[in-house]
Protein backbone atom coordinates (compact mmCIF):
# COMPACT_ATOMS: atom_id res chain seq x y z
CA UNK A 1 0.00 0.00 0.00
CA UNK A 2 1.29 3.43 -0.92
CA UNK A 3 2.07 5.98 1.79
CA UNK A 4 -0.31 8.87 2.46
CA UNK A 5 1.93 11.55 0.98
CA UNK A 6 2.60 9.54 -2.16
CA UNK A 7 -1.13 9.06 -2.66
CA UNK A 8 -1.87 12.75 -2.14
CA UNK A 9 0.75 13.70 -4.71
CA UNK A 10 -0.76 11.22 -7.19
CA UNK A 11 -4.25 12.68 -6.63
CA UNK A 12 -2.94 16.24 -7.00
CA UNK A 13 -1.05 15.47 -10.20
CA UNK A 14 -4.06 13.62 -11.67
CA UNK A 15 -6.11 16.75 -10.97
CA UNK A 16 -3.40 18.79 -12.78
CA UNK A 17 -3.09 21.18 -9.86
CA UNK A 18 0.01 22.81 -8.47
CA UNK A 19 0.83 22.23 -4.81
CA UNK A 20 -0.05 25.88 -4.17
CA UNK A 21 -3.59 25.47 -5.50
CA UNK A 22 -4.15 21.98 -4.08
CA UNK A 23 -3.18 22.84 -0.48
CA UNK A 24 -3.99 26.59 -0.37
CA UNK A 25 -5.52 27.68 2.94
CA UNK A 26 -5.04 24.23 4.49
CA UNK A 27 -1.27 23.58 4.49
CA UNK A 28 1.70 25.85 3.90
CA UNK A 29 3.70 24.98 0.79
CA UNK A 30 6.68 23.80 2.84
CA UNK A 31 4.42 21.62 5.02
CA UNK A 32 2.73 20.17 1.92
CA UNK A 33 6.03 19.21 0.32
CA UNK A 34 7.09 17.41 3.52
CA UNK A 35 3.76 15.55 3.59
CA UNK A 36 4.15 14.46 -0.05
CA UNK A 37 7.72 13.36 0.69
CA UNK A 38 6.34 11.28 3.61
CA UNK A 39 8.53 13.05 6.14
CA UNK A 40 5.63 14.90 7.80
CA UNK A 41 2.44 13.40 9.22
CA UNK A 42 -0.95 14.83 8.31
CA UNK A 43 -3.71 15.12 10.91
CA UNK A 44 -7.12 13.56 10.29
CA UNK A 45 -8.70 17.01 10.41
CA UNK A 46 -6.42 18.36 7.66
CA UNK A 47 -6.88 15.20 5.61
CA UNK A 48 -10.67 15.46 5.76
CA UNK A 49 -10.51 19.14 4.87
CA UNK A 50 -8.37 18.36 1.81
CA UNK A 51 -10.60 15.52 0.65
CA UNK A 52 -13.77 17.58 1.11
CA UNK A 53 -12.31 20.42 -0.95
CA UNK A 54 -11.39 18.09 -3.81
CA UNK A 55 -14.66 16.09 -3.70
CA UNK A 56 -13.15 12.80 -2.62
CA UNK A 57 -14.56 10.40 -0.03
CA UNK A 58 -12.19 8.95 2.55
CA UNK A 59 -13.08 5.44 1.29
CA UNK A 60 -12.07 6.51 -2.22
CA UNK A 61 -8.75 7.85 -0.91
CA UNK A 62 -7.95 4.51 0.71
CA UNK A 63 -9.04 2.72 -2.49
CA UNK A 64 -6.54 4.81 -4.50
CA UNK A 65 -3.91 4.26 -1.81
CA UNK A 66 -4.33 0.49 -2.24
CA UNK A 67 -3.85 0.81 -6.02
CA UNK A 68 -7.59 0.62 -6.64
CA UNK A 69 -8.09 -2.65 -4.77
CA UNK A 70 -10.60 -3.61 -2.07
CA UNK A 71 -9.51 -4.49 1.42
CA UNK A 72 -9.71 -8.13 2.42
CA UNK A 73 -12.84 -7.46 4.48
CA UNK A 74 -14.46 -5.55 1.60
CA UNK A 75 -13.73 -8.49 -0.69
CA UNK A 76 -15.36 -10.89 1.77
CA UNK A 77 -18.44 -8.68 2.11
CA UNK A 78 -18.64 -8.17 -1.64
CA UNK A 79 -18.55 -11.94 -2.26
CA UNK A 80 -21.17 -12.45 0.46
CA UNK A 81 -23.53 -9.82 -1.00
CA UNK A 82 -23.02 -11.24 -4.51
CA UNK A 83 -24.03 -14.71 -3.39
CA UNK A 84 -27.69 -13.61 -3.24
CA UNK A 85 -29.14 -17.06 -2.49
CA UNK A 86 -28.65 -19.72 0.17
CA UNK A 87 -29.83 -22.31 -2.34
CA UNK A 88 -26.56 -22.25 -4.28
CA UNK A 89 -24.53 -24.86 -2.40
CA UNK A 90 -21.53 -24.69 -4.74
CA UNK A 91 -21.14 -20.95 -4.22
CA UNK A 92 -21.44 -21.36 -0.48
CA UNK A 93 -18.82 -24.10 -0.46
CA UNK A 94 -16.48 -21.90 -2.49
CA UNK A 95 -17.13 -19.03 -0.07
CA UNK A 96 -16.32 -21.27 2.91
CA UNK A 97 -13.01 -22.14 1.28
CA UNK A 98 -12.26 -18.44 0.78
CA UNK A 99 -12.93 -17.80 4.47
CA UNK A 100 -10.80 -20.80 5.49
CA UNK A 101 -7.91 -19.32 3.50
CA UNK A 102 -8.25 -16.06 5.43
CA UNK A 103 -8.45 -17.88 8.78
CA UNK A 104 -5.38 -20.02 8.08
CA UNK A 105 -2.92 -17.63 9.70
CA UNK A 106 -5.05 -15.74 12.22
CA UNK A 107 -8.28 -15.62 14.23
CA UNK A 108 -11.22 -13.47 13.15
CA UNK A 109 -14.58 -13.78 14.90
CA UNK A 110 -16.63 -12.29 12.06
CA UNK A 111 -15.09 -14.63 9.49
CA UNK A 112 -15.62 -17.59 11.81
CA UNK A 113 -19.28 -16.68 12.38
CA UNK A 114 -19.82 -16.23 8.65
CA UNK A 115 -18.21 -19.59 7.96
CA UNK A 116 -20.39 -21.37 10.53
CA UNK A 117 -23.53 -19.82 9.05
CA UNK A 118 -22.55 -20.92 5.53
CA UNK A 119 -21.85 -24.46 6.74
CA UNK A 120 -25.24 -24.51 8.48
CA UNK A 121 -26.99 -23.42 5.28
CA UNK A 122 -25.15 -26.10 3.30
CA UNK A 123 -26.31 -28.70 5.82
CA UNK A 124 -29.87 -27.32 5.70
CA UNK A 125 -29.97 -27.76 1.92
CA UNK A 126 -29.21 -31.46 2.46
CA UNK A 127 -31.36 -32.18 5.51
CA UNK A 128 -34.04 -29.43 5.51
CA UNK A 129 -33.56 -29.36 9.29
CA UNK A 130 -33.82 -25.73 10.44
CA UNK A 131 -32.26 -26.65 13.80
CA UNK A 132 -28.86 -26.97 12.09
CA UNK A 133 -28.97 -23.25 11.35
CA UNK A 134 -30.82 -22.19 14.49
CA UNK A 135 -28.25 -23.69 16.85
CA UNK A 136 -25.44 -21.79 15.12
CA UNK A 137 -27.35 -18.49 15.09
CA UNK A 138 -28.27 -18.86 18.74
CA UNK A 139 -24.60 -18.92 19.72
CA UNK A 140 -23.93 -15.78 17.67
CA UNK A 141 -27.02 -14.04 19.08
CA UNK A 142 -25.85 -14.72 22.65
CA UNK A 143 -22.50 -13.09 21.78
CA UNK A 144 -24.10 -10.01 20.24
CA UNK A 145 -26.89 -9.52 22.76
CA UNK A 146 -24.26 -8.66 25.39
CA UNK A 147 -22.81 -5.80 23.32
CA UNK A 148 -23.90 -2.19 23.72
CA UNK A 149 -23.58 -1.60 19.98
CA UNK A 150 -23.09 -3.81 16.94
CA UNK A 151 -20.54 -3.30 14.22
CA UNK A 152 -21.61 -3.07 10.57
CA UNK A 153 -20.35 -6.62 9.94
CA UNK A 154 -22.39 -7.95 12.85
CA UNK A 155 -25.43 -6.14 11.48
CA UNK A 156 -24.86 -7.80 8.09
CA UNK A 157 -24.91 -11.21 9.78
CA UNK A 158 -28.11 -10.65 11.74
CA UNK A 159 -30.09 -9.09 8.88
CA UNK A 160 -29.45 -12.21 6.83
CA UNK A 161 -30.36 -14.81 9.46
CA UNK A 162 -33.24 -13.30 11.42
CA UNK A 163 -35.76 -15.65 9.77
CA UNK A 164 -34.35 -18.72 11.57
CA UNK A 165 -35.13 -17.43 15.07
CA UNK A 166 -37.76 -19.11 17.17
CA UNK A 167 -40.82 -17.02 17.92
CA UNK A 168 -39.99 -16.77 21.63
CA UNK A 169 -36.70 -15.00 20.85
CA UNK A 170 -38.03 -12.91 17.99
CA UNK A 171 -39.42 -9.77 19.64
CA UNK A 172 -36.28 -8.83 21.58
CA UNK A 173 -34.06 -9.71 18.62
CA UNK A 174 -36.08 -7.66 16.10
CA UNK A 175 -36.24 -4.67 18.44
CA UNK A 176 -32.46 -4.77 18.78
CA UNK A 177 -31.90 -5.30 15.05
CA UNK A 178 -34.05 -2.33 13.99
CA UNK A 179 -32.34 -0.16 16.60
CA UNK A 180 -28.93 -0.98 15.12
CA UNK A 181 -30.21 -0.45 11.55
CA UNK A 182 -31.43 3.00 12.55
CA UNK A 183 -27.99 3.87 13.91
CA UNK A 184 -26.40 2.93 10.58
CA UNK A 185 -29.08 4.52 8.37
CA UNK A 186 -26.55 6.78 6.60
CA UNK A 187 -24.01 4.01 6.00
CA UNK A 188 -23.21 1.98 2.86
CA UNK A 189 -25.59 -0.76 1.63
CA UNK A 190 -27.88 -0.12 4.59
CA UNK A 191 -31.01 0.13 2.43
CA UNK A 192 -30.45 -3.37 1.07
CA UNK A 193 -29.85 -4.69 4.58
CA UNK A 194 -33.05 -2.98 5.77
CA UNK A 195 -35.04 -4.70 3.03
CA UNK A 196 -33.42 -8.04 3.89
CA UNK A 197 -34.31 -7.57 7.58
CA UNK A 198 -37.94 -6.68 6.79
CA UNK A 199 -38.29 -9.58 4.37
CA UNK A 200 -36.72 -12.13 6.73
CA UNK A 201 -38.87 -10.88 9.61
CA UNK A 202 -41.90 -11.47 7.39
CA UNK A 203 -40.66 -14.99 6.71
CA UNK A 204 -40.66 -15.99 10.36
CA UNK A 205 -44.06 -14.34 10.94
CA UNK A 206 -45.47 -16.26 7.95
CA UNK A 207 -43.99 -19.57 9.15
CA UNK A 208 -45.67 -19.03 12.52
CA UNK A 209 -49.12 -18.34 11.07
CA UNK A 210 -48.97 -14.55 11.35
CA UNK A 211 -49.25 -13.72 7.64
CA UNK A 212 -51.52 -10.69 8.06
CA UNK A 213 -48.83 -8.91 10.08
CA UNK A 214 -46.46 -9.04 7.11
CA UNK A 215 -48.43 -6.81 4.69
CA UNK A 216 -47.07 -3.42 5.77
CA UNK A 217 -43.51 -4.71 6.09
CA UNK A 218 -43.67 -6.33 2.64
CA UNK A 219 -45.01 -3.14 1.10
CA UNK A 220 -42.19 -1.16 2.71
CA UNK A 221 -39.66 -3.71 1.45
CA UNK A 222 -41.15 -3.59 -2.06
CA UNK A 223 -41.04 0.22 -2.16
CA UNK A 224 -37.40 0.25 -1.04
CA UNK A 225 -36.48 -2.54 -3.47
CA UNK A 226 -37.91 -0.51 -6.36
CA UNK A 227 -35.77 2.46 -5.31
CA UNK A 228 -32.74 0.15 -5.16
CA UNK A 229 -33.66 -1.23 -8.61
CA UNK A 230 -33.10 -4.73 -7.22
CA UNK A 231 -35.13 -6.99 -9.48
CA UNK A 232 -34.86 -10.14 -7.40
CA UNK A 233 -35.97 -8.40 -4.18
CA UNK A 234 -38.87 -6.81 -6.08
CA UNK A 235 -40.06 -10.20 -7.29
CA UNK A 236 -39.66 -11.81 -3.87
CA UNK A 237 -41.72 -9.09 -2.20
CA UNK A 238 -44.41 -9.17 -4.89
CA UNK A 239 -44.64 -12.97 -4.65
CA UNK A 240 -45.26 -12.84 -0.91
CA UNK A 241 -47.84 -10.05 -1.31
CA UNK A 242 -49.66 -12.10 -3.97
CA UNK A 243 -49.52 -15.08 -1.63
CA UNK A 244 -51.15 -12.97 1.07
CA UNK A 245 -53.79 -11.73 -1.41
CA UNK A 246 -54.62 -15.35 -2.26
CA UNK A 247 -55.41 -16.05 1.39
CA UNK A 248 -57.40 -12.84 1.90
CA UNK A 249 -59.39 -12.55 -1.38
CA UNK A 250 -62.35 -14.29 -2.92
CA UNK A 251 -61.97 -17.28 -5.22
CA UNK A 252 -62.85 -15.34 -8.40
CA UNK A 253 -59.78 -13.11 -7.92
CA UNK A 254 -57.39 -16.04 -7.56
CA UNK A 255 -56.99 -16.75 -11.27
CA UNK A 256 -55.62 -13.24 -11.76
CA UNK A 257 -53.19 -13.77 -8.87
CA UNK A 258 -52.04 -17.07 -10.35
CA UNK A 259 -51.25 -15.32 -13.66
CA UNK A 260 -49.35 -12.55 -11.86
CA UNK A 261 -47.25 -15.07 -9.96
CA UNK A 262 -46.58 -17.00 -13.16
CA UNK A 263 -45.10 -13.81 -14.64
CA UNK A 264 -42.77 -13.56 -11.64
CA UNK A 265 -41.60 -17.14 -12.21
CA UNK A 266 -41.05 -16.39 -15.92
CA UNK A 267 -39.00 -13.31 -15.00
CA UNK A 268 -36.83 -15.28 -12.56
CA UNK A 269 -36.20 -17.84 -15.29
CA UNK A 270 -35.02 -15.06 -17.62
CA UNK A 271 -32.75 -13.80 -14.83
CA UNK A 272 -31.29 -17.34 -14.58
CA UNK A 273 -32.47 -17.62 -10.98
CA UNK A 274 -33.73 -21.17 -11.55
CA UNK A 275 -33.24 -22.47 -8.00
CA UNK A 276 -35.16 -19.54 -6.52
CA UNK A 277 -37.91 -19.91 -9.13
CA UNK A 278 -38.32 -23.61 -8.27
CA UNK A 279 -38.43 -22.73 -4.57
CA UNK A 280 -41.26 -20.23 -5.14
CA UNK A 281 -43.13 -22.66 -7.40
CA UNK A 282 -43.07 -25.21 -4.59
CA UNK A 283 -44.22 -22.61 -2.04
CA UNK A 284 -47.10 -21.57 -4.31
CA UNK A 285 -48.17 -25.19 -4.78
CA UNK A 286 -48.17 -25.81 -1.03
CA UNK A 287 -50.05 -22.56 -0.31
CA UNK A 288 -52.66 -22.65 -3.10
CA UNK A 289 -52.74 -26.15 -4.52
CA UNK A 290 -52.20 -24.73 -8.02
CA UNK A 291 -49.29 -25.51 -10.32
CA UNK A 292 -46.92 -23.00 -11.94
CA UNK A 293 -44.46 -23.68 -14.74
CA UNK A 294 -40.85 -22.72 -15.42
CA UNK A 295 -40.08 -22.45 -19.14
CA UNK A 296 -42.83 -24.90 -19.96
CA UNK A 297 -41.89 -27.43 -17.26
CA UNK A 298 -44.01 -28.21 -14.23
CA UNK A 299 -42.46 -28.70 -10.79
CA UNK A 300 -44.25 -30.49 -7.98
CA UNK A 301 -43.97 -29.47 -4.35
CA UNK A 302 -41.65 -32.32 -3.45
CA UNK A 303 -39.07 -31.24 -6.05
CA UNK A 304 -38.38 -31.36 -9.77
Amino acid sequence: MKKTGTTLREIRENAMLSATKFYRGILSLQYAYRVEANTQLLSKEKMNELLDRHNMLIDEFYFVQRDYKLTELEEILYEFFQMKSTLDVKKMQSFVQTIDDKLADRENQFYENLKQIMLAYIDFNKTQNIESIRSVIQVIWIQLAKKNQWSYCELVLMCNVVFVFELDDLESMIKRLFKELNRYQQFKNIDELQVKAWFNYCTILRINGRMKETKTLLRNALERSIILNNGFLIYECKFRLYELDWVENEIEHREVLHDQVQRIIDALHLMEREAEAIDLVQDWKKRTGTQLKIAGKSYVAAGV
